[in-house]
């Protein structure tokens, strides 16, 4: 008779562990790899700006969704370049505006249909001289894009 218990035991037992498995199974079959996902992070955003343009020094950074604006550092000299790197994703393809902001005057530097995660770290920026005092970087995007980027200075206009 007890033999008879612990067998029905545990098949009582694996029945009820049985959907807790597969819940599991199934959960980690439908996660999208880490390959697959876009690296939004700031720290490799930095690592590839400084191997590729050699910035003089960054002047803002962050990681966000929707739209945004950036306050800048002044630049060192008028002679460089603004450049901003910026990695993005979003659940459904729409436009992501970026400018440069000095009081009431906007300049934009890109207009991007949509993001595509598989693109490279992308960057577009402009020489100081034609737009030396830009106190902000504005990302104009809809809710469901997120954005990582690095504002920075350098002395190059395209990268190494």
């Amino acid at each position: 008779m007890l033999k008879l218990f612990s067998k029905a035991s545990i098949a009582i037992l694996l029945v009820l562990a049985l959907p807790f498995v597969l819940s599991g199974c199934s959960q980690r079959d439908s996660a999208p790899s880490d390959a697959a996902a876009p690296k939004l992070s700031i720290s490799d955003i930095k690592q590839e700006v400084q191997e590729s343009w050699m910035p003089t020094q960054f002047l803002a950074q962050a990681s966000f969704r929707s739209d945004k604006h950036l306050d800048l550092k002044p630049v060192k000299e008028e002679s460089s370049y603004r450049q901003i790197s910026f990695r993005c994703a979003q659940d459904s393809p729409s436009p992501v505006s970026i400018w440069l902001r000095h009081d009431s005057e906007l300049r934009r530097l890109a207009e991007i249909g949509a993001c595509d995660s598989g693109v490279g770290l992308q960057t577009v920026g402009l020489p100081t001289s034609l737009f030396p005092q830009a106190e902000q970087a504005l990302f104009i995007a809809n809710d469901d894009t997120r954005i990582a980027a690095v504002v920075f200075e350098t002395n190059q206009e395209t990268p190494l």
